[in-house]
């Protein structure tokens, strides 16, 4: 369980993405490959294997509770999505 100075500052950072890039990045949450993660920063193989663990997510920031999405690398997904197409 993420603390909640972590869990507060996730919520944050995806109320920052637009609607559209939550839709889209939840749904690669929930039912993306590792594939679809190769150009995410800090997910490899082994953090995306404890994200599939945690599935299904209800919402983005959901993701800071899993064992390996401390704060940096949970901003840095945020980031990232927020250049996603």
């Amino acid at each position: 369980m993420a603390s909640p100075e972590l869990q507060k500052k996730a919520a944050a950072w995806v109320k920052a993405l637009s609607s559209a890039k939550r839709t889209k990045l939840l749904g690669l949450l929930n039912k993306g490959k590792v594939e679809d993660f190769k150009d995410f920063p800090g997910v490899g193989p082994a953090k995306f294997t404890n994200m599939k663990k945690g599935r299904p997510f209800k919402t983005v920031d959901a993701l800071a509770n899993i064992n390996g999405f401390g704060e940096a690398t949970f901003k840095a997904l945020v980031d990232h999505a927020k250049k996603m197409k």
